[in-house]
């Protein structure tokens, strides 16, 4: 437990640390290190894969019920016992033996990636935009028209949306992200046209988290949000009599900070007409994409996402207009 309550505190997102606590906590419960080799790692996976899927246990479909946990999911977690390890062993050992955790191969990446049509339907799906088809029958024309939904209007998810779009910041930054400087997450620096992405005192991990510059269509949304939520902080302020703490967060609800977008990310998935398998990462993924396929070298992706030059060449790179280029012509 020292790895969860000394380190993870300390890091970007400590509740994807929690939450892969948990299972491995059930798992090796009362075990001591003696006990983590390869064939428990083995049959931690194969005990986790077998599990449905916490976000469709009570799907109302018995194909989402069945859905169980991918081993990659279990790699990461085998990852964050390793790294528990590791941090005992230099902070309070040294162990005499360091135990080796044994992790399922990776995964072949296959980054989901929306095109910019699709991109512009989940943002209209985000503000209650959809698209009415049907045919006439006596022509046999398809006929489509656009309609809106003004019960479905979620103007934090909008945010959310256009900020990965433009930064390719990851979900869990942008959740975190205030309007002015603070210590547990980003804020946009309007004078040198930079989004911070993490807080003052948040430790650099390998999930890196470099500041990344705003562009003039990015800078024109967070001006225009800042103006909107600064009007609706300083009208709470009128109404209270006192110093107003809402409308602190780029991406709220009703001036309040929210902890989940996923619920509504969907709904803005089946507005748009797109598969709901699309989570809130595709927007981090399609921003680097984009931005490999706009011709920017390697290290210029790698420094704007945070992300190794190695992770840019094994998952995006083959989109590149530079990709094998010369050898094609040699």
């Amino acid at each position: 437990m020292a790895y969860a309550e000394e380190y993870a505190p300390t890091t970007a997102d400590p509740a994807r640390i929690g939450y892969a606590l948990v299972p491995l906590l059930d798992y090796f419960e009362g075990k001591t290190l003696m006990y983590v080799r390869g064939a428990t790692c083995r049959g931690y996976v194969e005990w986790r894969t077998s599990m449905v899927r916490a976000n469709h246990a009570n799907a109302r479909t018995e194909a989402r019920r069945t859905r169980t946990v991918s081993s990659a999911t279990a790699r990461k977690e085998l990852g964050v016992l390793s790294a528990a390890i590791g941090f005992w062993h230099r902070e309070h050992g040294p162990l005499e033996s360091v135990p080796v955790v044994t992790l399922p191969a990776k995964p072949e990446p296959k980054p989901d990636v929306l095109d910019r049509s699709e991109m512009a339907r989940l943002l209209g799906g985000a503000l209650g935009f959809y698209q009415l088809e049907w045919c006439d029958l006596e022509t046999r024309q398809l006929h489509r028209t656009l309609k809106r939904d003004h019960s479905a209007i979620n103007r934090h998810t909008a945010r959310f949306i256009v900020i990965g779009r433009y930064t390719a910041n990851r979900p869990g930054a942008t959740m975190k992200l205030r309007w002015m400087p603070n210590t547990v997450g980003g804020w946009p620096d309007f004078k040198r046209e930079l989004l911070y992405r993490k807080g003052s005192e948040v430790v650099e991990s390998k999930k890196r988290q470099p500041s990344v510059r705003l562009g003039r269509a990015a800078l024109a949304h967070f001006r225009r949000w800042k103006a909107i939520d600064d009007r609706a902080r300083e009208d709470l302020a009128r109404r209270t009599d006192g110093m107003a703490t809402s409308f602190l967060c780029v991406v709220h609800w009703g001036g309040e900070p929210i902890k989940d977008i996923g619920k509504s990310f969907v709904t803005a998935l089946d507005f748009a007409g797109l598969p709901r398998h699309y989570t809130p990462h595709v927007l981090r993924h399609t921003r680097v994409t984009w931005w490999v396929e706009a011709g920017l070298s390697l290290e210029e992706v790698a420094d704007a996402a945070g992300m190794t030059t190695q992770m840019v060449e094994e998952v995006y790179w083959h989109r590149s207009p530079h990709f094998q280029k010369r050898a094609a012509e040699a």
